[in-house]
């Protein structure tokens, strides 16, 4: 690996990046695996390793088509939790969400947590997250709760927890207050979002 195949890789990602946040986002993400899988080919990575990498572009491409791939097909899911028992009695069953915005809603929990760590009240905590997140509180509230029950999808909680861990990791050793690691936390959150519109 040089530094010539390592700038040119940056430099790929950076355009890819453009694509994705200002004009076509599948485009955007079809470009970085190309850049990721040009990267590993330079650098002698066997070319049946890049299989999968490739698989993906592929139905990228063939999605623009219209054309269905069985590698991007929906599959049935059997391995969601027990439905969980509400306070009425009934069960209700964890929420279906599409990755990014379950990933999205537990990094703003965990800004909330944070919030909640430098003195802020939850509830204000989570009105001003959710505003920055086009929710309503309450929305953020529940899916904190969801969470904490384990009523969603395995990966946000982990997500949640790690990341959460992670803040507090770094507040503790003395890098950021408690306030600076929630508002840099926010911040790159807002970031997140607004490279998804």
């Amino acid at each position: 690996m040089s530094d010539d195949d390592l700038e040119r890789l940056k430099a790929s990602l950076d355009r890819a990046n453009t694509e994705y946040r200002d004009r076509d986002r599948r485009l955007g993400v079809w470009r970085t695996l190309a850049a990721v899988n040009t990267y590993f080919n330079r650098v002698g990575v066997p070319p049946e390793h890049l299989l999968p990498i490739k698989e993906i572009m592929g139905a990228l491409l063939d999605a623009d088509k219209g054309i269905k791939s069985p590698i991007t097909e929906p599959a049935e899911r059997t391995e969601l939790p027990e439905p969980a028992k509400r306070e009425d009695g009934r069960r209700s069953r964890p929420r279906r969400i599409p990755l990014m915005d379950g990933h999205h809603l537990a990094t703003g929990a965990v800004v909330v947590s944070l919030f909640g760590d430098a003195g802020v009240k939850i509830a204000d905590a989570a009105r001003k997250v959710a505003s920055a997140m086009g929710l309503t509180h309450t929305e953020l509230i529940n899916f904190r709760k969801e969470l904490s029950a384990g009523r969603t999808d395995e990966l946000f909680v982990e997500h949640y927890h790690q990341l959460l861990k992670h803040l507090r990791d770094t507040a503790k050793v003395g890098e950021m207050t408690p306030a600076k690691v929630a508002a840099k936390a926010l911040q790159d959150l807002k970031r997140a979002l607004h490279h998804r519109v």
